[in-house]
């Protein structure tokens, strides 16, 4: 709490409205993941936590204003200053990145950086795609069996020992296969 906000620790009061706090969440699962402390305010004073079942709370705003859905860790401080609790909201780096918050039917990509959470750009959410693995670039559409069929016929033509292969129905390699299977 005495270094403050950064990259990944954020301050949070109780009695932040569940899609601020999803904001926050999200803006740290697609950067590497981080902490909200609940109960503690942007200057660092410890105010507690006064919200009754903080931890359904969280639970239900990460199944419901996060999506894909989350399971945070969380763990209680207590006692962080006299009388006053503190719960830890731990969020690890996520493996479905991008993580979008949902409010008013609407889904909004956010990232942190520095002590700041802010929307991502179009360019950053491409990345984002990019890296999961849900967004592939260079791939080519696969062509019409029909095309297929008349690549493997000029081939068949240019090689009478793939064309006899493919006659006997054991042609080698990815080419021959795919003929072989196509050509019947």
């Amino acid at each position: 709490i005495r270094n403050g906000e950064d990259s990944t620790v954020e301050f949070k009061r109780d009695d932040v409205r569940n899609h601020e706090l999803a904001k926050e969440l999200v803006a740290l699962l697609n950067l590497e993941g981080g902490v909200v402390l609940l109960g503690v305010a942007d200057d660092g004073s410890i105010a507690g936590t006064t919200r009754e079942r903080l931890e359904d709370w969280v639970a239900a705003l990460c199944r419901t204003k996060i999506e894909p859905p989350i399971v945070p860790m969380l763990s209680w401080v207590r006692e962080a200053a006299p009388g006053r609790d503190v719960l830890a909201v731990r969020v690890t780096l996520g493996p479905d990145k991008p993580y979008a918050r949902v409010h008013d039917s609407r889904r909004t990509y956010y990232i942190h950086v520095g002590g700041t959470s802010r929307e991502a750009s179009r360019e950053e959410l491409e990345r984002m795609y990019q890296a999961s693995g849900r967004l592939r670039y260079g791939l080519k559409p696969v062509p019409a069996r029909d095309s297929i069929r008349s690549t493997c016929a000029g081939l068949s033509t240019t090689s009478p020992a793939l064309s006899a292969a493919m006659r006997q129905k054991r042609a080698t390699g990815p080419a021959g296969r795919l003929c072989c299977a196509i050509s019947n």
